[in-house]
């Protein structure tokens, strides 16, 4: 008797511990979604004019991802891979080359090319060179993250431009999701930031490919789809198969994409 009352207290004890778990999982996410939906309203396409955003014809594109000195580069290469094979490329690696010229080299075989920095890298001369140089031979679009005083430096550039506020995680996994389509661009500057970009300027666009998110945001609790796992495991466990690549869409949002 103390034995089955002792597994019972057990058992229970996990139910509790698992049942907060996931209530902790869904509040996170909820908070993640609250900051994603903050950052969107901010985040502002500039130089649209020729409709380049979002990314059309994928196929007959060759997409090369370049992160000159920008801190989450890796996720946000990690999400522009989501829609098509971007290549990456770091300033870093090229450090010791006065003006970029071999980066500008190695990209000669992209059509495209997706250029990502913060505000403190638009003052620099080199890579501001770097940049103007390439726009003039290919597909140039540039992911800028913070202060909106360094737009100033791109008043002469036509290529499209998206702009956040915010240089973090958070705005990392948006921007790239905008530039290929996966949510719509819909905000304009609230202020002037140079003689160029001015109060009220900015671009709007359609959804026109899935959008990666959390759960919440397509209106389904996290804890409805951990059951996922457990069956994906007992499959790969029964032998039923090697391996499992699991997708869940709803409404046009992908919030689970996982592989067992």
């Amino acid at each position: 008797m103390r034995n089955r009352l002792f597994i019972l207290a057990t058992a229970s004890f996990f139910n509790i511990l698992c049942l907060m778990a996931c209530a902790q999982e869904h509040a996170a996410n909820e908070k993640k979604l609250s900051i994603a939906n903050s950052i969107a309203q901010t985040t502002i396409l500039l130089n649209n004019q020729d409709a380049i955003i979002p990314l059309k014809s994928l196929e007959k594109k060759n997409i090369a991802s370049v992160s000159l000195g920008f801190s989450y580069s890796l996720i946000f290469d990690s999400l522009a891979n989501k829609y098509d094979q971007v290549t990456p490329f770091s300033a870093a690696m090229y450090k010791d080359s006065v003006n970029l010229n071999n980066l500008e080299d190695d990209l000669k075989y992209y059509s495209t090319i997706i250029i990502t920095l913060n505000d403190v890298m638009a003052q620099n001369g080199k890579i501001l060179n770097f940049i103007s140089n390439t726009a003039k031979h290919k597909e140039v679009i540039l992911a800028v993250f913070g202060d909106g005083k360094s737009l100033a430096s791109f008043d002469n550039l036509t290529s499209p431009i998206v702009w956040s506020p915010q240089n973090n995680e958070e705005a990392s996994m948006l921007v790239p999701q905008l530039i290929f389509g996966g949510i719509a661009a819909q905000h304009k500057l609230t202020k002037a930031y140079s003689a160029k970009y001015t109060e009220g300027l900015g671009f709007s666009t359609t959804i026109t490919r899935l959008k990666y998110t959390v759960p919440e945001d397509a209106g389904v609790n996290t804890e409805e789809l951990n059951a996922i796992d457990k069956i994906a495991n007992e499959a790969i466990a029964a032998k039923a198969a090697p391996g499992i690549v699991v997708l869940v869409a709803k409404d046009g949002k992908v919030i689970y994409n996982k592989a067992f």
